[in-house]
């Protein structure tokens, strides 16, 4: 059923406010945004902004959820149909993480700062269950555990290596790792260097093989 003018109009203002309240936050920090910037920003005003969001906090979360879904969308699209298999598949979802990094920087930037936002900050109940539930529609832990399991039985890795805890250990590495590239690609202090990336990217890869191969 087509959406009508209503809906569609609502739809771009929501998409609007996203896009001011994620520049604004990037720029000056999770502590120091506040409603008032976020409706000016919006070329809204604040009793128009607050029929949209809540809060403050309600907006970082979907703004979070939103960027979490195109990456999890990207990533299932990308990977369900690939005839990789073991230290070659391994290798494959490292490679696209980092090409999706690469194209979407301010979103690891964001989720950075979310990260620190998340532990100290307590939400309402659906908008943290909406957001745990994302990983749920993730292959990125079932596509790891996979290739860990395949390299185990072609003899390529270790057969000590717990797919399981391996998983959650380099998905956390690779996340943080991620991040930290975002940051220094987005510094305005220095300019990145393509080579130095590069040979930070291949290092990963290499010790992640390292501690898995015989």
């Amino acid at each position: 059923m087509a959406k009508d003018f209503y809906e569609l109009k609502h739809e771009e203002t929501n998409e609007k406010i996203l896009r001011a309240s994620k520049k604004l936050l990037l720029q000056h920090g999770f502590s120091d945004v506040n409603m008032s910037m976020v409706a000016e920003a919006s070329l809204l005003s604040r009793q128009r902004l607050y029929a949209y969001f809540e809060n403050l906090d309600e907006i970082i979360y979907r703004i979070q959820i939103n960027d979490m879904r195109n990456f999890i969308t990207f990533f299932n699209e990308r990977l369900k149909d690939e005839e990789f298999h073991g230290k070659d598949r391994l290798v494959h979802c490292l490679n696209e993480m980092f090409l999706y990094e690469d194209k979407h920087t301010d979103d690891f930037v964001f989720t950075a700062y979310f990260d620190v936002y998340y532990h100290k900050k307590t939400v309402r109940p659906r908008l943290e269950n909406e957001y745990k539930k994302l990983y749920d529609g993730s292959l990125y832990f079932q596509l790891v555990a996979e290739a860990i399991e395949e390299g185990k039985r072609t003899g390529e890795f270790k057969d000590s290596v717990d797919s399981a805890g391996t998983v959650y250990m380099f998905g956390n590495l690779t996340q943080m790792l991620l991040e930290r590239i975002a940051f220094f690609k987005s510094s305005k202090k220095e300019k990145h260097n393509k080579d130095e990336l590069e040979r930070l990217k291949n290092d990963y890869c290499e010790a992640m093989l390292g501690f898995l191969e015989k």
